[in-house]
């Protein structure tokens, strides 16, 4: 017996072939009814034909609107994507694991080599930002 997920995923992926299908369907109508060879060509086509592109290229917008409100979907989901990878690299990062002295050592050795007056301003740019153990560290 097939389970609901098993439902979904196929009604899912149906969806997504129809939804790529249509603009190929469309761009083929289109191709039919006006081209580059047709454009270079000159001439103007037929009242009919003129009909026919005149809703070729309403459907045509209408698609290009879906795919860029698709895009920006996608795209969206592909920052939150980026940002958990980055969040989960962080956590796992080698130098969380240093302790909190080591830490305030290289603290030191950072403004070492700068003047007195300058050393909280570069801690409070380089490493205040970073996270609660390396301020506290700092």
């Amino acid at each position: 017996m097939i389970d609901e997920y098993t439902c979904l995923t196929k009604l899912y992926y149906s969806a997504i072939r129809v939804l790529l299908e249509r603009p190929d369907d469309l761009l083929q109508r289109s191709l039919a009814v006006a081209s580059i060879h047709l454009l270079h060509d000159g001439g103007y086509p037929l009242p009919h034909d003129v009909s026919i592109a005149k809703a070729c290229s309403e459907d045509l917008l209408l698609e290009m609107d879906i795919f860029a409100a698709e895009i920006r979907r996608l795209s969206a989901i592909h920052n939150e994507l980026v940002t958990q990878q980055k969040i989960i690299s962080s956590l796992i990062a080698p130098i969380r694991k240093l302790p909190t002295k080591l830490l305030s050592r290289i603290f030191i050795d950072l403004v070492a080599d700068h003047p007195p007056e300058k050393h909280a301003l570069i801690v409070l740019k380089t490493v205040v930002p970073v996270c609660a153990t390396w301020r506290k560290a700092a």
